[in-house]
């Protein structure tokens, strides 16, 4: 086999998993249909401008992206490769297309801890784990910029913060931040100090999306 053969050989595989990897994109942002859609459209890099809104464009490359970290991540496989390694498991393969959702429907910060959740998922071969995963990535789902921030300041402050200091790092007022630290609360991010005025100390949990948002490179403003 020629150089150039070989080319056109691994060119045609990489298209072939990036559209069936476009199936599982489409089933994750919009059901059967987007499904459908996914894997009728040529190479990732063409699904965005192929859909109805910018809105569902935007979502498709973020999902690009994710996936192709995966495949990165996972001891440098390919997206077919990653495929591959879900299609002994329907479970598994559920399990992936809830993840990806969920991280569309989450602050972009947290790609990186979102693309690790998902390498687990692709790689785990014990159900138990791949359901930890799962406990793990809905912990995270919906995550806001803004509790993102609070974490951040939260760690680089030691791990424990009044109230007060949140608000004024953060620059929102106290009462409007009352939803965002009690939903992180709830979540096991952080915890209350059981002290008057609050302060708020960081958890095992919370400093894990604060290792990950780190890694990335902080928030995008």
């Amino acid at each position: 086999m020629t150089n150039e053969n070989a080319r056109d050989v691994a060119s045609t595989g990489a298209d072939v998993g990036m559209s069936a990897a476009g199936a599982l994109i489409g089933l994750a942002i919009g059901g059967p249909v987007g499904a459908v859609l996914g894997a009728a459209a040529p190479p990732l890099s063409s699904l965005g401008g192929r859909l109805a809104t910018r809105t569902i464009q935007r979502r498709f490359d973020r999902a690009e992206r994710l996936f192709l970290e995966v495949a990165r991540i996972s001891r440098g496989q390919s997206t077919a490769s990653v495929l591959m390694g879900l299609e002994s498991s329907d479970e598994r393969t559920e399990t992936f297309v809830q993840i990806l959702g969920m991280a569309l429907n989450s602050d972009e910060s947290l790609h990186s801890a979102f693309a690790e959740l998902l390498r687990g998922v692709v790689e785990s071969s014990e159900v138990s784990d791949v359901e930890r995963l799962e406990i793990v990535a809905q912990s995270l789902a919906g995550l806001k910029s803004v509790q993102v921030r609070i974490l951040l300041e939260l760690d680089s402050a030691g791990g424990r913060m009044s109230a007060r200091d949140i608000s004024a790092r953060i620059d929102i007022p106290e009462e409007e931040l009352r939803f965002a630290v009690r939903d992180l609360e709830v979540r096991g991010m952080i915890k209350d100090g059981d002290i008057h005025p609050i302060e708020w100390i960081l958890r095992e949990l919370g400093a894990g999306v604060v290792a990950f948002v780190n890694r990335d490179g902080g928030i995008k403003e």
